[in-house]
C-alpha cells in the first residue's frame, strides 16, 4: 500500500513538471556557468577541467538545490489543503502516517534526484568545456554529500510547517528563516558546550571529515546522529499533527 501511495505522490509531483524545469534551469544555469568561465576568465579556463567545475559548482549549486526542497517539502503537503484534495487521500484504506509519510519520500526523493542531475550534467558540461583531466569523482560526490543532512533536516522542517499551518508562504519562510538563523548560530554560539546538541551547527558535516573532531569533541558520528535525531523529531511532530487533524 506505502508503494502505491509513494508512485501516485510521485506521479503527482512530476505531472506538475517542477522537478524537471528545476532540473533544466540547474542544467542551463550550470551550463551557463561553464561558458562564462571558458570564454572570458582565460587563466582559470586554461587549469579547469570537468573534477575542478564539479566541484566549483558544488559550492554553488547546493544552496539553489537546498531553496527548492524547503520549496516542495512545504508544497507536498499546502496544495492538497488549498486544492481540497487532501479528503479524496484520506477515505483510501491506509493510515493517515501512511499518507503523510509517502508524501515525505516523495519530496525527499525529488530532492535528492536533483543533486544527482547536478552531478552527472556538472561533470559532463566540464567534460565538454574543459576536459576530463585527472581526479576522483566518488571524491566529488563525497564532498557534496556533506551538505545534505542538514538540507534535508530544512526540508523536512518546512514539511512540518505545512501540516501545522497548511500555508505555503508561512512553511517556506520558517525553512528558510531557519537556514538563515543556523548561520548566526554558528557566530553566536558555536564554541559553547550546550551548541554540540544543536542541529543549527551542522549546516554542513565537511569539519568532521576524515575522522577530523572539532573543539568540543564532536565527530563525524555524532554530527550525523544529532541531524538525524533532529529529521525524525519534526517527522514524527508532522505525523502526530496530521493524525489528530480534523479535516474539513
Amino acid at each position: 500500500m506505502f508503494m502505491k501511495l509513494f508512485q501516485n505522490e510521485w506521479m503527482k509531483m512530476n505531472s506538475k513538471r517542477q522537478g524537471l524545469y528545476f532540473n533544466l534551469f540547474i542544467i542551463a544555469l550550470m551550463g551557463g556557468i561553464g561558458l562564462v568561465i571558458k570564454l572570458f576568465v582565460k587563466g582559470a579556463s586554461e587549469e579547469m577541467d570537468a573534477y575542478m567545475f564539479l566541484s566549483l559548482l558544488s559550492q554553488m549549486m547546493p544552496m539553489i538545490i537546498m531553496l527548492f526542497g524547503v520549496v516542495i517539502g512545504a508544497q507536498i503537503v499546502t496544495d492538497e489543503f488549498k486544492d481540497g484534495t487532501i479528503k479524496q487521500l484520506l477515505i483510501r484504506p491506509a493510515s493517515r502516517a501512511s499518507v503523510l509519510m509517502s508524501k515525505y519520500v516523495a519530496a525527499i526523493g525529488m530532492f535528492l534526484l536533483t543533486y544527482v542531475v547536478m552531478i552527472v550534467a556538472g561533470f559532463a558540461i566540464g567534460a565538454v568545456l574543459f576536459g576530463v583531466g585527472e581526479g576522483s569523482i566518488i571524491d566529488q560526490i563525497v564532498s557534496i554529500s556533506y551538505g545534505i543532512p542538514f538540507s534535508i533536516f530544512l526540508l523536512t522542517v518546512s514539511f512540518a510547517a505545512g501540516v501545522f499551518t497548511t500555508s505555503l508562504g508561512l512553511s517556506i519562510g520558517i525553512g528558510l528563516f531557519i537556514n538563515i538563523f543556523s548561520s548566526m548560530f554558528g557566530l553566536m554560539a558555536g564554541t559553547k558546550e550546550w551548541s554540540k546538541y544543536v542541529v543549527l551547527k551542522y549546516t554542513s558535516l565537511a569539519p568532521y571529515a576524515k575522522g577530523a573532531v572539532d573543539s568540543l569533541g564532536v565527530n563525524m558520528w555524532f554530527a550525523l546522529t544529532i541531524v538525524i535525531l533532529s529529521i525524525a523529531l519534526f517527522a514524527i511532530l508532522s505525523i502526530v499533527r496530521f493524525k489528530t487533524r480534523e479535516i474539513n
